[in-house]
This record gives structure tokens, C-alpha cells and sequence, in this order.
């Protein structure tokens, strides 16, 4: 009944922290990585939509560079275009001043015309035709007069063809030259929307890739954090209950006696050893260790439990007094207790048990004794 109370008590003080400083920090230094990784995770989370949206903007960049592309080789093309009308309009200009010219000199000739014309009409039509001498005369003066007054008419008709003619070509090259700059001013609108639109893009492209990066560095630092807490979890794990009792395992046969008493085997009991001494003898530590258990327990009394590490712990029961609080860190030889007989049918004693991973080992292989005393 006894063995399985202390059966029932070692896998219990494996799992409560209170009972060992190393135990609390593990379990803080765990909780510490369960919120790194959270942090990790959402980090990586937020690092992926970041670059899901740097796609997403360098799309509609790319869109708006074709976009200016487009609107830069419109404009070359209507650069060409107002080069080509410019041309056109020096040349209608050369035609303009040649049609001047001819303006000019046709005013010289209808002004001379209408002189003489006016000269004519001064001297008298009549008398002019009638003033010849003979009748062959009079006929040549009047085809004369005929054709001067024809003549002068289509003059007059010429010069009104060419003042319509250079209205014409100047309000054609007009029309055209300010269509051309107004599809030029609509263009570079345009581009300007598109230019500011391309800045605008940029600005959240850097922003985006600006906080990749902090991303990308929060996560290789999280990840730094992570990889040194779980090698200090991993060496606080080998540490913990052994800081002082390292290397229990290799003192098999040599740890020195509990306590100042005569070996007995309790009757029923095959676990562990008894040792009878007097009431108040001083208990020892047999390795340096932790106390993690320190307190009444039914069947054994006052009893103490040492975690020397690597699952290795030492039981010992029926004390008068327990010196040591659970946490506190004993050396070999170190008095822990008194002897006692709490909880016990056999007088004053000292019940001793040695258990490796909750499972009890024999005490006399693991004690300093006489070889012939090993035997069981």
C-alpha cells in the first residue's frame, strides 16, 4: 500500500512546477516560445499579404508604364505631325507671299486700267468711238474698247480668286494647327495624370517593400529568438534537478549512508532499506539535489523527496523534523532531516528509497558498502 503511494506522488512531482525553480522556468521559458512563434506566425502571415499586394501594385504599375508608353509615343507621333504641318505652313506661306505679289501687281495693273478707264469716261465713250476718221476706225475702236474692258474684268475676277484662295489656305493651316495643339495639350494631360499616377504607385510600392523588409527582419529575428530559447529549454531540461546533483547516475556503489544506523529490511517491503537509529540522529543528503517534496504523507510520515536529476530521486520517511523546504538546493552529506517515527510501527527509523524514473532501484547496490552487503 505504501509502495503505491509513493508511486502515485513521482510522476506528480515530475509535472508540478512549484516544486522546482528549474520546472517554473521552463515552463515560463515555453510559454515565452509558444508567444514567439505566435508572433512568427502572424509576422510570416503579414509578410505574405504584404507581398501579395507588392504583386498586386507592380501589376497596375506595369499597366500604367504601358499606359505613358502608349501616351510618350502619341506625342512623338503628333510631334511629327506638327513638324509636317509646320512645313506645310512655311510653304503656304511662300504662296501666300507669292499670291501677295500677285495681288500687288495686279492692283498696279487694274489701277492703271481704271485711270485710264476714268480718262476715258472724262473724255467721252461716244466721242472717242465717233471721233475716228473712218468706219474701219470706228470699228477697231470699239473692239479695242471691248477688250480692254474684258480684260480689266477678269483682272478684277483674278485678284478676287486669289484674296479667297490665300483666306482659304490660311484658315485651313489655322484649323489644323490648332487641332494639333489641342490634341498635344490632351495628351500631355494625359501623360502629367499618368506621370503623378506612376509617382503615387512608386511611393506605395517603396512603403510596401519597406515594410517586407521590417517584416522579413522581424521574422529572421523571431526566428533567432526562437532557435536560442529552445536551446536554452533543451539544456534547462538537462539542467533541471541536476544543477547540483550532475552525474548521479555514475555514483552507483559509492554514495555514503543517509544516516548513522543498523541496516534492516522491512518485512513485506523489498524497495527499500530501513536503518534504525536513535530519535534526532541527523538525516543526510546522500547527492546534491532539489527538494521537491517536504511534508506529511500518509503511511510515511514526515517525508522528504530529492530530485538529483536524470530521474533520479531519494525518498526518506518517518522523520521527527524536515529542515529543508521544497525548492531549496542540498548538498551531499548536507543535514536534511531528523530521525524520527512518524507514520511508523518500528520505532525510530529512517525508511531510505533510491527510484530512477519513478521506478525503485536497489539501495544497497547504490550505497558505499562492504561488497557482501550489496547481495540481496
Amino acid at each position: 500500500m505504501k509502495r503505491k503511494a509513493i508511486l502515485l506522488i513521482l510522476p506528480f512531482l515530475f509535472l508540478t512546477p512549484c516544486w522546482g525553480k528549474e520546472a517554473r522556468v521552463i515552463l515560463q521559458k515555453e510559454k515565452a516560445l509558444k508567444e514567439i512563434r505566435r508572433k512568427l506566425r502572424e509576422k510570416k502571415r503579414a509578410e505574405r499579404e504584404k507581398r501579395e499586394e507588392e504583386k498586386s501594385v507592380l501589376a497596375s504599375l506595369d499597366k500604367v508604364e504601358r499606359e505613358i508608353n502608349r501616351c510618350e509615343k502619341e506625342l512623338r507621333s503628333l510631334e511629327e505631325e506638327r513638324q509636317r504641318i509646320n512645313g506645310e505652313i512655311q510653304r503656304a506661306q511662300r504662296e501666300v507671299a507669292r499670291i501677295e505679289r500677285e495681288k500687288e501687281r495686279l492692283r498696279k495693273i487694274i489701277r492703271k486700267r481704271l485711270e485710264g478707264i476714268y480718262g476715258l469716261y472724262r473724255y467721252g465713250t461716244a466721242r472717242f468711238i465717233l471721233s475716228s476718221s473712218t468706219y474701219g476706225d470706228m470699228v477697231r475702236r470699239w473692239r479695242v474698247l471691248n477688250l480692254l474692258l474684258q480684260g480689266d474684268v477678269e483682272l478684277l475676277r483674278r485678284y478676287g480668286e486669289l484674296a479667297e484662295q490665300k483666306d482659304r489656305e490660311w484658315q485651313r493651316l489655322r484649323d489644323k494647327q490648332r487641332l494639333l495643339l489641342d490634341k498635344e495639350q490632351e495628351i500631355e494631360d494625359k501623360r502629367k495624370v499618368l506621370e503623378e499616377e506612376r509617382r503615387k504607385r512608386k511611393e506605395i510600392l517603396l512603403a510596401i517593400k519597406a515594410e517586407r523588409k521590417r517584416y522579413r527582419e522581424a521574422i529572421a529575428e523571431l526566428r533567432k529568438r526562437e532557435r536560442a530559447l529552445k536551446g536554452l529549454i533543451e539544456e534547462l531540461r538537462k539542467k533541471r534537478g541536476r544543477v547540483k546533483g550532475k552525474g548521479f547516475g555514475a555514483m552507483k556503489g559509492r554514495l555514503p549512508l543517509p544516516v548513522k544506523g543498523k541496516i534492516f529490511h522491512l518485512h513485506g517491503r523489498r524497495k527499500g532499506i530501513g536503518f534504525r537509529a536513535k530519535e534526532g540522529t541527523e538525516i543526510r543528503a546522500v547527492y546534491d539535489g532539489t527538494v521537491v517534496y517536504a511534508s506529511w504523507f500518509m503511511g510515511y510520515g514526515n517525508l522528504m523527496i530529492i530530485d538529483h536529476g536524470d530521474g533520479y530521486h531519494t525518498l526518506f520517511a518517518h522523520a521527527s523534523r524536515l529542515l529543508k523546504k521544497v525548492g531549496e538546493r542540498v548538498k551531499a552529506g548536507e543535514v536534511i532531516a531528523l530521525v524520527g517515527n512518524t507514520g511508523s510501527f518500528e520505532g525510530p527509523m529512517l525508511y531510505f528509497e533510491i527510484r530512477h524514473k519513478g521506478r525503485c532501484e536497489n539501495p544497497l547496490v547504490w550505497l558505499a558498502l562492504p561488497r557482501e552487503r550489496r547481495r540481496r
